[in-house]
């Protein structure tokens, strides 16, 4: 069971100065002198302390940012089957190194615990850049349409095509997004697309068609089929639930490809420093493709599941009785221990549930609030169910009103079951009730945030024409949530909402408040930026917490799983607008070296 961490010692940890240069920063010497512990090494000789292990691996000469309030920084490290048996000063592990130890000289670098990414969807997103139709992610019409016209003439007639993502914020273009531009260039080949965020998928007639679907085909439940005012027709756009009665008539992927699809995602990740992912949205399938990757070692990361559950009326046993089944695709990297479900849908698509009206707009009447994916009464209802099964809930929430109705729900399964310690996340708070930021920290409750949402860029024009300036300017919150005691994480949202998986830009983000793609700019709410050492602790303690992996990794401390990376710059001693460049030159995970840049001499 995950007990909530110490938020008065996280926010201590702020205050700790970086070590200086060269410094030895902790633990006393255990031998008289490192240079008497190297000679015994030579000569082969083994620790002279009862008892003491001998290392498998040893990382000497580094500055280590541990995320340890209690000893925050240290310049060595060493490890044995996959643990840091020491952590400190070089004289103090000068025990535990032995002949056969192998040991990498850090020469100063940073190093700190591995990055973990709360909010991913790495098969799908990896699926679509090695087989489908690509595009970049502010392609305009004609160059989306160009490239789709280009994949239908090298495949043969009637194969599916499956696009890259799309820029939400065409759903508000002029002229509107139509069949007939798809149909122009892939008449004879079905085609979706899929809007950046997710909630829309952009179709031709082909696709329609082989979905069943016309002017009488109803909406269905969580859903809308957009349709030509005059004649009643489908227009090509089908958000929320609608996307699916298309996507479930698409042949699925090979085993081979997702085993490749597996692979390639976990050694790009490990790049990056990335070793703990939680897959945002899956099925017992895709489960399935993760722990047969487990087993065959490709799958280099730890993997939180999270079971995307379909809630219409009615489906609460069946659902639950998914969840029961999950232990079946437990290994020591996969924890099935998480859901999803959706409480709203996107604001671009104005289906995010909002206590104020969207500004007005031709679809809906005045006043319109948007709309709830799930009754508030029957969320409860899960999150009761889902607290006492033991599992973590993650729940979108696109607007204030379902960020309420989300803690309400967090706030039923406390007072039903007693507080479990399980945390349940809400993901993308992007607008939070002033009433409701301080029932984060006293309900226990994550706040899942994706960084690129809140600097200047195309999706903040899209909410600023739904809802309005006053509005967007009090969104994105993160500094008085982590101020209350509010556990916040770090989420991509790949390939949803940002274009790439570089954690480093993201962090730059919440600490600048800047786009990092442009070289000036003004800062978005400039007030709600963090400081570095409040972003590491984000993106990697906070992780591990949500993650429900606290006791095994998120910090480096001795006796924990060794995951660890080591950088090229040192992030306390560049500017943080050069944060998003920053160099990955070594990755552990469970101390085997996934990632190893050849800069890095052995």
């Amino acid at each position: 069971m995950s007990a909530k961490p110490d938020n008065a010692r996280y926010i201590d940890a702020q205050r700790v100065a970086p070590a200086p240069s060269g410094a030895t920063v902790m633990n006393q010497p255990v031998w008289s002198s490192w240079r008497q512990a190297v000679l015994l090494m030579l000569l082969g000789a083994t620790p002279l302390v009862a008892g003491a292990e001998t290392a498998d691996t040893a990382y000497l000469n580094g500055r280590i940012y541990t995320v340890d309030a209690e000893q925050t920084w240290a310049e060595a490290v060493a490890i044995k089957d996959g643990r840091f048996i020491a952590v400190g000063s070089r004289d103090a592990l000068a025990p535990v190194i032995g002949a056969n130890t192998r040991v990498t000289d850090l020469g100063g670098r940073l190093a700190m615990p591995g990055i973990h990414d709360l909010h991913i969807h790495p098969v799908g997103g990896t699926l679509t850049t090695l087989y489908g139709c690509n595009f970049p992610p502010a392609a305009p019409v004609s160059e989306i349409t160009a490239r789709i016209g280009a994949c239908a003439k090298a495949q043969p007639a009637g194969t599916w095509i499956r696009g890259g993502v799309f820029a939400a914020q065409l759903l508000d273009s002029d002229p509107a997004l139509q069949r007939s531009m798809l149909d122009a260039v892939a008449p004879d080949h079905p085609v979706i697309l899929r809007s950046s965020g997710g909630h829309t998928a952009w179709v031709n007639s082909a696709a329609l068609k082989a979905a069943g679907i016309d002017r009488n085909t109803p909406d269905p439940e969580n859903g809308f089929i957009r349709r030509d005012a005059a004649t009643g027709e489908p227009t090509g756009l089908l958000h929320e639930s609608a996307g699916r009665l298309v996507q479930d008539r698409i042949p699925d992927y090979t085993p081979e490809q997702y085993a490749t699809a597996v692979a390639s995602f976990a050694r790009d990740l490990n790049r990056q420093g990335v070793t703990s992912i939680k897959d945002a949205s899956v099925s017992p399938e895709l489960l399935a493709v993760y722990r047969e990757a487990d087993r065959s070692g490709t799958l280099t990361l730890r993997v939180a599941a999270s079971l995307t559950l379909r809630t219409e009326a009615g489906s609460l046993e069946e659902q639950m009785a998914m969840v029961r089944g999950r232990n079946q695709y437990r290994t020591p990297h996969i924890n099935p221990d998480f859901v999803k479900i959706f409480v709203d849908g996107s604001a671009g698509a104005r289906k995010a549930a909002f206590l104020e009206p969207y500004r007005d707009d031709p679809r809906h009447e005045a006043g319109y609030t948007g709309e709830f994916l799930i009754a508030p009464e029957l969320l409860k209802e899960y999150l009761i169910r889902l607290d006492r099964e033991g599992v973590s809930v993650k729940m979108h929430c696109g607007g204030d009103a379902a960020v309420r109705a989300a803690l309400d729900a967090i706030e039923a399964a406390r007072s039903a079951n007693g507080n479990s310690g399980i945390p349940h996340e809400i993901s993308h708070p992007n607008l939070v009730h002033g009433d409701d930021i301080a029932r984060f920290g006293s309900l226990n409750a994550v706040a899942d945030l994706t960084p690129v949402t809140w600097y200047p860029n195309p999706i903040l024009d899209l909410l600023t024409r739904a809802l309005g300036e006053q509005r967007v300017q009090q969104m994105w919150q993160i500094r008085n949530l982590v101020a209350t005691g509010a556990i916040a994480v770090y989420g991509s949202d790949w390939p949803a909402v940002t274009p790439n998986t570089n954690p480093w830009r993201a962090m730059e983000a919440m600490i600048t408040r800047r786009n990092p793609d442009t070289a000036s700019g003004e800062a978005f709410v400039a007030e709600q930026a963090v400081d570095l050492e409040t972003a590491i602790r984000i993106f990697t303690r906070n992780g591990a917490y949500a993650m429900r992996h606290e006791a095994e990794v998120g910090t480096i401390e001795t006796g924990k799983a060794a995951d660890m990376i080591v950088l090229a710059e040192n992030l306390f001693e560049m500017l943080p607008e050069r944060i998003d460049a920053t160099r990955v030159i070594l990755t552990l995970l469970d101390g085997e070296e996934v990632y190893r840049d050849e800069s890095l001499a052995p």
